[in-house]
């Protein structure tokens, strides 16, 4: 007959392997318990991601410029929607305002591979699919076009020139 191994013996090997490797998001979690990203969480990053990439303007809610919208008749949908499919993976829809003159479908795909890999990269969750719709073009503004950029070699130029300045400026004594 073979004795009953001690609980404790075989727990600390399991507890060592899991901190070795990284765990998958999955509805059980062994004994440590669940682990869980809501959906508002994943939306964020979503739009986190979406804002970052060149030739988007915005995240935007549908409806927003529409007449209906104007009256204040707005659909209850938002600008970016995230949904556990029938398989436990996401469901991502994004509606975007581009930049007049790129290439939407290239951009619109840039959105769709680059959400699809940056978002199963951060939460080891799997994506079924990555729907993209383009609600609006319009001209980048300067201002929207300089906080994608990184900030300006000119700007740490007159940075140093004011603080340059300051010293001049004092009555000298003669």
């Amino acid at each position: 007959m073979k004795a009953k191994s001690n609980p404790e013996e075989n727990a600390a090997p399991a507890a060592d392997s899991r901190l070795s490797s990284t765990p998958a998001m999955t509805d059980e979690q062994d004994n440590l318990g669940e682990i869980r990203i809501l959906t508002p969480v994943v939306e964020n990053m979503v739009k986190t991601i979406v804002l970052d990439l060149p030739g988007v303007i915005d995240v935007v809610t549908p409806g927003a410029n529409s007449i209906s919208g104007f009256f204040g008749k707005t659909e209850t949908r938002s600008a970016v929607r995230v949904v556990e499919d029938e398989a436990k993976a996401y469901a991502i829809e994004i509606r975007v305002a581009l930049e007049f003159g790129v290439n939407l479908a290239q951009i619109a795909h840039n959105i769709q591979t680059t959400v699809l890999s940056e978002i199963v990269r951060m939460t080891s969750h799997p994506v079924s699919k990555v729907d993209v719709y383009i609600e609006r073009v319009e001209k980048a503004s300067p201002r929207k076009v300089e906080d994608k950029k990184e900030p300006a070699p000119s700007t740490i130029t007159d940075e140093s020139k004011d603080a340059s300045e300051t010293p001049n400026s004092q009555p000298s004594e003669s």
